[in-house]
């Protein structure tokens, strides 16, 4: 049965069509915009792999938190429809701009920081925990990114050697050559840090782990709010941990071409801290801080760095405001998409980068 069948028959949803947008961070799954006749608009998502941000999502509307998109539920009751291999799921269309598009204003920051609150103050229940499987829980274990950070110089050399006139690999050993050394360090903190006392007693509470602004959809005016509401979507990060998990993609922020002010911080915190029953900037624990930038800088680098050493590697809308990578297709593409990788990596060692953020804030103990 074709998409837009199954969401009729299992969800009962009479769309009259879908169409591609081009949006999400999984290459495995297809983010879809269906419509109904009336123009009603819902976010269709077919993949071959669970959607397990459907249950935290449904957890955190169900107890009231606004700006968690609901998913729609089947007409049996479950959150997806199971078509041969693949899960499809459906989510009301939120019909605003992303934050990583156009930023956010002062009130747009305290709705966001009033949000991110909620979210962390909403005691975690059945079917988080308590339940098989439940969600995530954080062990502050790096080894798997450390690891990968060790290996790269082997792996880069080795590519090197087997395509000596790839340009791309030729610029990105040059960015190794000049910059790895601050990859490294930023391994050894993440080591250092997660062996540190601080974790002991930690409470953990429920987290996104990934609410950057292209995550974030700014609440159109024809809303209720004048549109200074915001909407945090695509949970399937989510994890059992620390505050300071979030709290990274505000203090400090992750990526070079959009940084983060300290304004846009003060903002944020106007509505965390009320919200969140007291918890300020100072608040925050600046090892756990250094520990999960850390983590997040080693995936930023070596994420889109091994797309550079896949020569396989296509083009697709990305968070760079240009392209992203995929899986293989047009030669072309593929060009497009390891460029686009390589902007990246560079990026994450810019001076607005996370890996010379990361460094900078240990060092300055914030």
């Amino acid at each position: 049965m074709d998409l837009l069948g199954r969401v009729r028959e299992d969800f009962g949803i009479p769309l009259i069509g879908v169409r591609p947008t081009g949006l999400g961070a999984d290459p495995r799954a297809s983010l879809f915009r269906g419509e109904t006749a009336d123009g009603t608009a819902y976010a269709v998502k077919s993949g071959p792999a669970p959607q397990p941000g459907l249950v935290v999502a449904d957890f955190l509307a169900g107890r009231g938190v606004r700006g968690v998109p609901a998913p729609v539920r089947t007409r049996t009751g479950g959150l997806v429809a199971t078509d041969d291999d693949r899960t499809v799921s459906v989510v009301p269309w939120v019909d605003g701009d992303r934050a990583i598009e156009v930023g956010l204003t002062a009130a747009q920051w305290r709705s966001f920081g009033e949000l991110l609150a909620t979210v962390h103050a909403t005691a975690p229940g059945p079917p988080l925990v308590g339940v098989p499987p439940g969600l995530r829980v954080d062990r502050h274990d790096p080894s798997s990114e450390v690891g990968r950070a060790r290996a790269f110089p082997r792996q880069l050399a080795a590519a090197v050697a087997q395509a000596p006139s790839d340009p791309l690999l030729a610029e990105l050993a040059a960015v190794w050559d000049t910059g790895g050394h601050r990859v490294l360090e930023v391994a050894a903190l993440a080591e250092s840090t997660a062996r540190s006392s601080v974790w002991a007693g930690t409470e953990p509470v429920v987290c996104h782990a990934d609410p950057h602004h292209g995550n974030l959809l700014l609440e159109p005016d024809t809303f209720a709010g004048a549109g200074d509401g915001v909407w945090l979507v695509d949970w399937d990060d989510a994890v059992l941990a620390p505050r300071e998990a979030d709290l990274i993609f505000v203090v400090g922020g992750v990526f070079s071409f959009a940084p983060i002010t300290s304004s846009e911080v003060d903002s944020f915190f106007e509505g965390y801290t009320p919200a969140s029953g007291g918890v300020t900037r100072r608040d925050l624990d600046l090892t756990r801080l250094t520990h999960y930038r850390s983590t997040r800088a080693l995936t930023d680098f070596l994420d889109f760095a091994d797309d550079v050493l896949d020569l396989a590697v296509e083009a697709d809308p990305g968070l760079d405001g240009d392209v992203g990578v995929g899986p293989a297709g047009d030669p072309c593409d593929r060009e497009a998409g390891r460029a686009a990788a390589l902007r990246i990596a560079t990026g994450a060692l810019s001076p607005e980068g996370l890996v010379t953020i990361t460094l900078s804030e240990a060092a300055a103990g914030h």
